[in-house]
């Protein structure tokens, strides 16, 4: 049964991943976009051709990057910490998966090195990696968060009713 339960989590957690990457894809796509479209030269099928190129090695990476996140982050993360605390704590949790998503960013450029003379940083593409991976982890965590609710937990909206009114 243990193992069972095992798979399940992990399925969910693949679900996550996916829509973290789905959502990854098109918080950036439109940088990605603006840099083909200024880097273009040629006729309006040069153009579309670079658009549809640059898009799917974007998709790609970004299928990569989610990969590595669910392989190295959601994975231990589902095997580590028991569900009951992830909904017990689901601010503290999103909050975690945007935190950690930007310190991989931050490993990534050094940041560290920029108090070195002569360092730079490169603008673009930490703005966009840090779009990327803080959109993916919280994205991922709050569709983990969801599928790992218990049904009966989702908030029930209840309507006022009007007052009653007596009819003559």
């Amino acid at each position: 049964m243990r193992l069972r339960r095992l798979a399940t989590r992990m399925r969910r957690s693949l679900v996550a991943v996916l829509a973290g990457w789905a959502a990854t894809f098109v918080a950036t796509l439109p940088m990605q976009i603006a840099k083909i479209m200024a880097s273009s030269f040629g006729g309006p099928t040069v153009l579309l051709l670079s658009l549809a190129e640059g898009a799917l090695i974007w998709a790609l990476w970004c299928i990569i990057v989610a990969a590595g996140g669910w392989l190295f982050g959601l994975i231990p993360i589902v095997l580590l910490i028991p569900e009951d605390w992830l909904l017990r704590y689901p601010r503290t949790s999103l909050t975690l998966a945007a935190v950690l998503g930007w310190i991989v960013v931050l490993i990534e450029f050094e940041v560290w090195k920029l108090l070195r003379p002569y360092n730079y940083l490169a603008v673009r593409e930490f703005i966009l990696f840090s779009i990327l991976l803080v959109v993916y982890t919280t994205v991922s965590a709050a569709v983990y968060l969801r599928l790992i609710a218990p049904e009966n937990t989702s908030p029930e909206v209840v309507l006022p009713t009007p007052p009653c009114s007596s009819l003559p």
